[in-house]
């Protein structure tokens, strides 16, 4: 009787630590199943996104070996100015060379587009399109309607990436009875160190009063260019400047010239660029050295 019993409690103690065991294992599952389905979906994921980036490369390079090389142009000279134009009339034709620098054909986007005082000079060469390479002719004639400065602009435009391209147009109108400004003036007399310069400019045509200015370059030192014309003062510095002088009316008609002034040493200086001879001391004393233009002393003659 003891012994069945025995028997009987660890068959229940079994049981029950078996059932525990099951039970446990099952917990176990249960708890690994939702980090499965995460990680499988995770996994997906990834796979899904590389494939993608595969194709959107393969899609890249394929858009990039289908890509015409780009397009390039220039414009030569980037802009016009026109001399000075009576009232009413036409001027000549002024050029621009409009060149594709790339490598395959442009294309222009409708007409030319023109404004202001300015009209197509009727001999230009561009088309519809133009070649890689190749270069064609613009040309604009000038035909002002008003007194004083004219501006327009030209528009071009094509499949460039810089599209639309403009050229700046400059004029100046003038009365129909008038002349065009112009410097009458051909040369400048030279001058001396130390002793008083005086000159004057001229001009014809447009009208009075001329406004007179410097372009570019420089006078002499010690000189100046008044509003009138007149250039004046005492040179300073021997040697030869270039300076360009600007005239202008009252009807912002313009002109302007080019010209030289030399300026040298006063007569009887020992200076080489004087009208002296120099005589120079020998530094040691001695006749077989008869001296340079770097010795201590020297005395004109």
């Amino acid at each position: 009787m003891d012994h069945k019993n025995r028997h009987t409690a660890n068959r229940k103690h079994y049981d029950h630590v078996w059932s525990q065991s099951a039970e446990s294992k099952v917990t176990r599952r249960s708890r690994r199943f939702p980090f499965l389905i995460i990680l499988t979906i995770f996994l997906g994921a990834v796979i899904q996104s590389g494939c993608a980036g595969v194709a959107s490369a393969n899609s890249s390079s394929d858009a990039n070996a289908t890509r015409p090389a780009a397009l390039a142009v220039s414009l030569s000279p980037t802009s016009l100015t026109f001399p000075s134009q009576q009232i009413g009339t036409i001027s000549t034709s002024h050029s621009v060379t409009f060149t594709n620098s790339g490598q395959t054909t442009l294309t222009f986007n409708g007409n030319f587009l023109i404004s202001g005082d300015f009209v197509f000079g009727g001999t230009g060469t561009c088309g519809q399109s133009l070649a890689a390479g190749a270069s064609c002719l613009i040309t604009v004639k000038f035909t002002p309607r008003a007194l004083g400065t004219r501006t327009g602009t030209v528009t071009l435009n094509d499949n460039a990436p810089n599209s639309p391209q403009t050229i700046p147009l400059t004029g100046t109108g003038i009365s129909s009875g008038l002349t065009a400004l112009n410097i009458s003036t051909t040369s400048l007399p030279s001058g001396a160190v130390g002793q008083a310069y005086s000159a004057s400019l001229s001009a014809t045509g447009g009208n009075t009063p001329y406004t007179w200015s410097l372009g570019s370059g420089a006078l002499p030192e010690g000189l100046s260019l008044s509003f009138s014309g007149a250039i004046s003062g005492t040179p300073t510095t021997a040697g030869s400047s270039t300076f360009t002088a600007v005239v202008t009316d009252p009807g912002q008609q313009s002109a302007q010239k080019s010209f030289s002034i030399s300026i040298a040493n006063p007569a009887g200086s020992c200076e080489a660029t004087g009208g002296g001879v120099c005589r120079y001391v020998s530094p040691t004393g001695s006749d077989s050295n008869p001296g340079t233009s770097a010795a201590p002393f020297r005395t004109p003659r």
